[in-house]
């Protein structure tokens, strides 16, 4: 033995596995003290790559353990609680052996009862019909369940049942002795776990006490063991409460093991086709080292604590009123995370150090968990940031407080002094908040405006002003019942959250940051060869955009769902008919947002000069703001409104009233970017609250085409690497909600295959371009709506009367035409897929990905597959091994890093996820119906050359207006009519709570704020 132990090959595979496979040892009460004998995150793995693989492993439910650095190889572990009262608990739990024995002998049944009973027992046990059979069914899903063929425990064993001990016995003539040895026999055979072999139907009877003669319900849960299979695997015991029952759920030992259970558990516990709820408390236990951050983690818990309240509040969960979920202030967090104290059952709670494992800490999240969005979000930031001990940019806990003195009760001395209200109005408003009894969830009162870090100088001045106007609302309040008062306030506060939109500034914070590699060239591609055309030289351009600091709250036309409640009308062009507008900034605020926007990225590029405001439609519409600033390369920088909300009269006329939301947009020059200058953009919008956002506006990236003049064959390989890989590039990149804005191209794989063996003229590659129709071509949307705009390479071919003016979409008066935007002076690649970058990190990749692309196109000659990829995002949910296969074939395939794009495709399955599950989800082609594609597209003209080449501002369409057009433009002039009937007729509060409607205007606020 001494001798195998000084081998020094086995040596090194023993510590090869002691790096995959860490320590599993004993466990103080009933919680694994482990870390999988399952793969860990790595320790070369960032907090942020953490986060990505635990949003994978919620969908994909790869099991592996989270580990935490300076722990002693240990890992962090998941546990949850359930509530309820339903007899469908017997699906995953039942008497054991000893307690359903019983039933016959210890129910006081009599002999001829017992005689009853098991005669009936028996006769539908032994039936092979189902439905018929109390052993045989079948499920939702038409699979056939039969114990007696086959019944696997969580060990996959089969523990079906060997009927052959019924051979030749008949139930209706047995004697009451035969009988009750074969009931003895058949528990015993049971494996502890009678309910196993029983049908879910009969367990729920036996339950409630209505099988056969059997009087009592069998519901006593001291006694119950889970059944055999994914119960066993899942379930750890089963308390009675005052109410009904209380699951407790087995400790797993890795987040992708604890969302499968939770998936799990819900498909079991649901009912036609709905899901059962998840596990309302859900338990983290984090294993600590020596070095734990306790200042920050308790900061994190703070934050964590807020999320929750906000998102609950916004999304009508009741937590304002919920039991046992008392707010817990930054004292007792602290003090809990420090010292190792336990906190009050709030949101959620802070157990006792070392209460389950030895050097741990753990968290029971109380609130929150039934919306899996918002309990992944919280639970893989703490989790990831915990496990790397990472929490950069999150200040120590004692440096600010959230809750403050006057948080739970509000004082009208503090509502006059921090949000200038008379002092009649704080009377009012401090009285009936008092009065609502809402406590620590009065969050409007919450300190958001002073030393809190998430928020910056421009926000917390707006912020304050809204805040200001919800207490004039609540001060307004005539309700004198209590119960009504409290609904009021409720409603008005849950406005103020979701206009707010404070919860995605809290995520901001709370999110691991992304570490860069080589900052200062992250974004560039490293080939790790001499390349011929140095693609990192290549001029880009690219247009940031972010959502401005309030949210957009109004009203629309409501129509009956069928179940009591209301949805959203949509109208026949597809759209909602909006009513009227209560919260949003001001077309004169957001002018000043800008402007101060503006002076603030001049200020970071080293720039001089006023902001220019400039006075253009670039959209078609005329409602446009922008500003222009110099840096100090005397480059042209452009900061704008874009994707203006708007609503028009059935005469083409815009209701200046309806004018709303939109997106801030910074357009760079064209240039040569570094990272520097990235981040200059990214610093402003922090500085400003302006939140980008992967469901709403977009990034574009700009590629300037110098480089293939001349090169066909080049630019085909461009077209055609990027076809290969587009699927996954969108799942990555482009949110579900957004790929109605940016299709992908439509072509026969017939041109696919052309394009990636192209052998023809620069004229023929472009006139094939056009005629295969490489762009949108779809009624009521514009040409460039696609993945990858090209339509700048080859407008010299494209037909002259297709070259007009761009035009208001939107507009009803405005007919549909099929129509060009270009400009013989710009020649550029613009990708429209992307979502808005949310971080410099995030932009960085989406230029490297494309400078990779750009380099297999100029700088190599290997083959090219021609495969047209087009797998939607709704696939790759469904198989999420092949989003990891194709993710790693086209990094290695471009020479890029998997590690850096993979937690992009964690996040991606997470959110389609929980988009698709929505009520409001609607498959790309049902949003689409009323954009039949337009067929009349004249054939390619002989290329232009420079002398007669022509641009598409200032001039006008003349073409006829298709037929097809003709019928969307009625569909939208229908619409505007109905549009206006309902703002004319329908009822904008049909809740009848109060709403919260913006009074204050921020001008004079953000203007003092600019040259600060």
């Amino acid at each position: 033995m001494l001798k195998l132990l000084k081998n020094p090959s086995l040596i090194l595979i023993f510590s090869l596995l002691a790096g995959v496979f860490p320590q599993v040892y004993v466990a103080k009460y009933d919680y694994p003290d482990f870390l999988s004998r399952l793969p860990a995150s790595s320790a070369q793995k960032t907090a942020y790559e953490v986060w990505g693989e635990m949003m994978e492993s919620s969908v994909a439910f790869n099991a592996k353990a989270t580990q935490v650095l300076g722990s002693g190889r240990r890992a962090i572990s998941w546990g949850g609680e359930k509530e309820g009262s339903s007899s469908y608990v017997t699906r995953i739990f039942g008497p054991s052996a000893d307690t359903f024995e019983a039933i016959v002998e210890g129910y006081s049944m009599d002999e001829e009862e017992q005689v009853t009973f098991l005669r009936d027992f028996f006769s539908r046990w032994m039936n092979n019909r189902a439905g018929e059979s109390i052993r045989v069914w079948i499920d939702e899903d038409g699979v056939r369940h039969d114990p007696a063929q086959e019944l696997l425990d969580a060990k996959g064993r089969n523990k079906a049942i060997n009927m052959s001990f019924l051979n030749n016995f008949d139930p209706q003539t047995a004697s009451h002795e035969q009988l009750m040895n074969k009931w003895s026999e058949f528990i015993s055979k049971t494996n502890n776990s009678p309910y196993s072999y029983l049908t879910p139907g009969t367990r729920r009877k036996f339950f409630k006490g209505e099988f056969s003669s059997l009087v009592d319900p069998i519901d006593d849960y001291y006694d119950m063991v889970p059944n055999l299979g994914a119960p066993e695997k899942y379930m750890s015991e089963i308390e009675d409460t005052s109410v009904g029952w209380e699951v407790k759920f087995a400790p797993q030992k890795s987040y992708g093991e604890f969302q499968e259970m939770i998936a799990w558990f819900k498909k079991t516990m649901g009912r036609g086709g709905e899901l059962f709820q998840a596990p309302g408390h859900q338990r983290m236990v984090v294993p600590i080292g020596g070095n734990f951050n306790r200042s920050k983690a308790a900061e994190l818990t703070k934050a964590a604590q807020a999320l929750i309240v906000l998102e609950g509040i916004a999304g009508r969960s009741g937590i304002e009123t919920a039991d046992y979920k008392s707010i817990i202030d930054d004292y007792e967090i602290i003090e809990a995370l420090e010292d190792g104290y336990e906190t009050n059952r709030g949101p959620l709670r802070v157990d006792d150090e070392d209460r389950f494992i030895n050097n741990s800490i753990s968290i029971e999240f109380r609130s929150g968990t039934k919306n899996s969005r918002v309990a992944r979000f919280i639970q893989a930031s703490m989790a990831s940031r915990f496990s790397r001990g990472d929490f950069t940019g999150i200040s120590k806990a004692d440096s600010w407080n959230i809750i403050g003195e006057y948080s739970t009760y509000p004082d009208e001395d503090d509502l006059v002094e921090r949000f200038g209200l008379t002092r009649s109005q704080a009377q009012r408003a401090a009285q009936k908040l008092r009065r609502a009894g809402l406590s620590g969830y009065n969050i409007a009162l919450w300190n958001w405006y002073d030393d809190n870090p998430m928020l910056g100088d421009t926000k917390k001045a707006i912020l304050k002003n809204l805040t200001r106007d919800y207490l004039i609302d609540v001060a307004s309040l005539r309700h004198t019942n209590y119960e009504n008062l409290k609904k009021a306030v409720i409603s008005l506060q849950r406005e103020w959250v979701k206009s707010s939109n404070i919860a995605e500034d809290v995520k901001k914070y709370m999110m691991p940051a992304r570490k860069f590699s080589d900052k200062e060239n992250f974004h560039k591609f490293k080939p790790g060869t001499r390349m011929n055309v140095d693609v990192n030289k290549i001029d880009l351009g690219v247009e940031y955009s972010a959502k401005f600091p309030l949210k957009f709250e109004g009203d629309y036309a409501m129509i009956e769902d069928g179940s009591g409640g209301y949805n959203r009308q949509r109208l026949m062009d597809g759209k909602m008919s909006w009513l009227q507008t209560r919260v949003d900034m001001s077309p004169e605020e957001k002018e000043e947002y800008l402007k101060k926007m503006a002076v603030d990225l001049r200020d970071r590029l080293g720039g001089e000069g006023e902001p220019e405001r400039l006075f253009e439609d670039g959209h078609g519409h005329g409602l446009d703001i922008a500003y222009k600033i110099k840096d100090s390369k005397d480059r042209s920088w452009r900061i704008e409104w874009d994707g203006i909300g708007r609503n028009y009269t059935p005469s083409g006329e815009v209701l200046v009233e309806s004018v709303r939301a939109g997106s801030i947009e910074v357009v760079t020059p064209k240039f040569e970017p570094n990272m520097d200058e990235v981040q200059a953009v990214y610093d402003t919008f922090e500085k400003n609250n302006a939140l980008p956002y992967i469901k709403a506006g977009g990034g574009h990236l700009n590629i300037d085409l110098t480089a293939f003049e001349g090169k066909p064959k080049e630019f085909a390989r461009f077209l055609a690497t990027f076809h290969e890989y587009r699927s996954v590039i969108a799942f990555l990149f482009q949110d579900l909600n957004r790929i109605k804005s940016a299709e992908p191209v439509d072509i026969s794989e017939e041109f696919a295959q052309k394009l990636a063996n192209w052998n023809g003229s620069e004229a023929d590659l472009k006139k094939a371009l056009y005629n295969e129709g490489y762009f949108n071509k779809r009624v009521g949307r514009k040409t460039r709506y696609t993945h990858l705009d090209v339509s700048a390479y080859f407008q010299d071919v494209i037909p002259p009367k297709f070259i007009s003016d761009d035009f208001d979409i939107s507009n009803p008066k405005v007919p549909w035409r099929p129509a060009f935007r270009v400009n013989p002076k710009i020649r550029k690649a613009e990708v429209r897929m992307f979502n808005a970058p949310r971080d410099a990190y995030e932009s960085a990749l989406q230029m490297k990905l494309f400078r990779a692309i750009l380099n297999k196109a100029l700088n190599k000659n290997d083959e090219i597959s021609g495969e047209m990829q087009s797998i939607s995002h709704e696939e790759y949910l469904e198989r999420p091994d092949r989003l990891i296969d194709d993710l790693k074939k086209m990094t290695d395939d471009l020479g890029l890093e998997m590690r850096e794009f993979r937690p992009l495709a964690g996040e991606a399955l997470s959110n389609v996820e929980h988009y698709t599950q929505m009520k409001f989800y609607k498959p790309l082609a049902d949003q689409l119906t009323n954009n039949p594609k337009f067929t009349n597209w004249e054939r390619a003209v002989r290329p232009r050359g420079a002398r007669s080449a022509i641009s598409s501002e200032g001039r006008a369409y003349t073409g006829e207006i298709s037929p097809q057009a003709r019928e969307f433009q009625r569909l939208r002039i229908q619409s505007a009519e109905d549009s206006a009937y309902n703002r004319a007729n329908a009822a904008t509060n049909l809740s009848g709570l109060p709403q919260l409607k913006k009074k204050t205007n921020c001008v004079t606020a953000i203007r003092d704020l600019i040259g600060q």
